[in-house]
This record gives structure tokens, sequence and C-alpha cells, in this order.
């Protein structure tokens, strides 16, 4: 079910923060760890005002796995953008991934098929300007313009404090679907303001610079 779904995904963040630590050789600071508690805990009490709190599903076991596994490529691809940006850019970094996607996600979709799963592909003079639109609203914000600010971001930031700033989609696509007019609309409740407000709260202790001496694992960033 999309709550299973919905709850799993928060140990993404969680996931990435931890690798953060270890193979980034981050500092582990008493603020970084409240945030991130707060903040995980803020968005899986969200997942469960969602979805009424209510965990179901046919195949949990199979589900379970999936999430988790696209949690810790997520997770990967954090600390491996890390890296690579000590040599290229932000913008290198965000059109690589995006040149990457296509054929990979092409090649998901014939392995999908294989497995008997329903694939659908669009053929483009069969599509209507309004999916036109679409497509090319997903290519520039969220699959282009949406990575290169995360990876410039990333770049100056310490990678398990951005894990934890992903978070913030959940106060924010709150934030928007109230402004949305019509059934897009979705009313703000005093329970999901409590949660987002829980999230920010974490995030802001995330954020805080840590003052010499307080990193329960205190360690030089590798050059």
């Amino acid at each position: 079910s999309a709550s299973l779904n919905a709850v799993l995904g928060q140990a993404a963040p969680v996931i990435a923060f931890i690798g953060g630590l270890i193979f980034l050789r981050e500092a582990a600071t008493p603020a970084k760890i409240a945030g991130l508690l707060l903040a995980s805990a803020g968005a899986v009490w969200y997942s469960l005002l969602e979805s009424g709190l209510a965990i179901e599903g046919d195949d949990i076991p199979a589900a379970v796995a999936i999430i988790m596994a696209s949690a810790f490529i997520w997770a990967l691809y954090l600390i491996l953008a890390k890296r690579l940006m000590r040599r290229w850019s932000a913008v290198d970094l965000s059109v690589i991934t995006v040149g990457i996607s296509a054929p990979v996600a092409a090649l998901m979709g014939v392995l999908a098929q294989g497995l008997g799963q329903p694939v659908e592909y669009a053929v483009a003079w069969q599509l209507q300007p309004a999916a036109w639109g679409v497509l090319i609203f997903l290519a520039l914000v969220p699959g282009l313009i949406c990575y290169l600010l995360w990876n410039a971001g990333l770049k100056v930031i310490e990678a398990s404090r951005a894990a934890v700033f992903g978070y913030l989609m959940i106060p924010a696509a709150m934030g928007i679907a109230w402004f949305l007019p019509g059934q897009l609309h979705e009313p703000l409740s005093l329970p999901k303001l409590m949660a987002a407000a829980v999230i920010v709260a974490g995030i802001v202790l995330v954020s805080r610079r840590p003052q010499s001496g307080t990193g329960l694992v205190s360690r030089r960033p590798q050059s």
C-alpha cells in the first residue's frame, strides 16, 4: 500500500546520513543526530496520518525489499555525488545524471516486461500538446533544475546534513497541495501541521554549525 511505501521511504535519508559518517568521514555531532531523529520521526508521523494509520499490503516482504533497495540506491547516489564533486561541478554532475538516466530507465522497462509487468510506451507523434508540456516540464524542472540545485548545495555542505534536507519535501508538498485549486486542493489539519513542524525543527537542528570539540565522532574530511 501507499502507506507502507511512504513510511519505509523515510529510511533513505537515515541510510544516507550513516553513509556520510562512515564513507565520507563526516563528524557526528549531537545536534545532527538529534535533528535526524526528530525529522525522521516527523516524516513517519506524517506518512501514517496520510494513510489513516493503516499499513497493509498483499506482499509486504517483497515490498519492503524493493523500497529498501531504492533507499540504499538513493543513499549511494548521494555519497558518490559528494565524492565526484570534489573534481566536477554541479552542472557537470547534473547533466551526466540526466544523460545516464534515460537509457537506464529504458533498460528497466525491458527488464520489467521480461518479468511480466505491464509497460506501455507512448509513441511521440501520438502525444497531445498537453502531454508534451508535461514531459518538457518534468525534464527541465525536476529532471535537471532540481538536480542542479541539489548538487550545488551538496557541493558546499556535508552529505549527512544534505540527506536530512530531503525530508523538506513533505511540508513543501503539503503547502503546495493546500494552495492548489479544485480537486487538487488538500486541506490542512492540526496533526499534519504538527508533524511538519517536527520535521522543520529537526532540519533546523541539523543545520546548526557545530562548535569545536562537540562531535561524537570528529573526523577530518578526506581531500
